[in-house]
């Protein structure tokens, strides 16, 4: 029987340049993740992609170490590394086509509550959107993380986290009631001081949302859903 180090070897040599790869190992599902290979202008635009990968490492590495919700790093090589599978993302589940409105519900107010804890251990995601965000057996997971470990303007880049993750449910065209659950959550588990942040850099944003007011009749699904947050707390009193 392989070991899990010689299966590692076996889906390496398979699977050459190969960015993502996804392999099973005595019934657990791992993946792996190679330096990435450029082609033509990519050079000039990521000269280092070696480095890029080993930054990944050291990332996942801190986050660990520190019992941050995300996949855990298995094995790591010069040009690879690995990481046990945390299940589907909560943009596939809630659009699963039997899924019922409370279990939806129950999975952004899941997602929202687990987004604050990591704010609460002062770290910050970078894109926490639902896509990014998965359900393995009821426990949440955040995956590629794209802020570096900083204490830098910790509070605005919260305060981004929280309207680029607000701004993920409108974009998969949940409730107002939905999307107000969950922000409600992500305050109940003690997220006040960054909703109220949030609250406070919206209304000052507000010149923004007359500036693009005309062009709302032929938005798309991503300037839809900025309005949709304008809307919901320039509302809010």
């Amino acid at each position: 029987m392989n070991t899990f180090e010689q299966q590692v070897k076996a889906v390496l040599e398979a699977n050459k340049g190969q960015r993502i790869t996804s392999f099973e190992f005595e019934g657990n599902r791992y993946w792996l993740k190679q330096t990435e290979k450029l082609q033509g202008v990519e050079h000039f635009l990521k000269p280092f992609p070696q480095k890029a990968l080993q930054r990944e490492i050291e990332q996942l590495t801190y986050l660990n170490k520190h019992s941050v919700s995300t996949a855990k790093l298995i094995m790591t090589g010069e040009d690879y590394f690995v990481t046990n599978d945390v299940g589907r993302s909560i943009s596939s589940l809630i659009n699963d086509k039997d899924i019922t409105p409370e279990k939806t519900q129950f999975l952004v107010t899941l997602a929202a509550t687990e987004l604050q804890k990591i704010h609460q251990q002062g770290f910050v995601h970078g894109r926490p959107a639902v896509r990014d965000i998965t359900l393995l057996e009821d426990k949440i997971y955040f995956i590629d993380f794209e802020n570096k470990v900083s204490n830098k303007a910790l509070e605005h880049r919260q305060v981004r986290d929280l309207l680029i993750f607000i701004h993920s449910l409108y974009r998969e065209k949940l409730s107002q009631q939905c999307v107000e659950q969950a922000v409600e959550s992500y305050v109940q588990a003690g997220g006040n001081e960054i909703w109220k942040a949030t609250i406070d850099y919206i209304k000052n944003k507000r010149w923004l949302y007359w500036l693009l007011s005309p062009f709302k009749p032929i938005a798309r699904t991503d300037l839809i859903a900025a309005f949709c947050i304008f809307e919901y707390i320039l509302n809010i009193k």
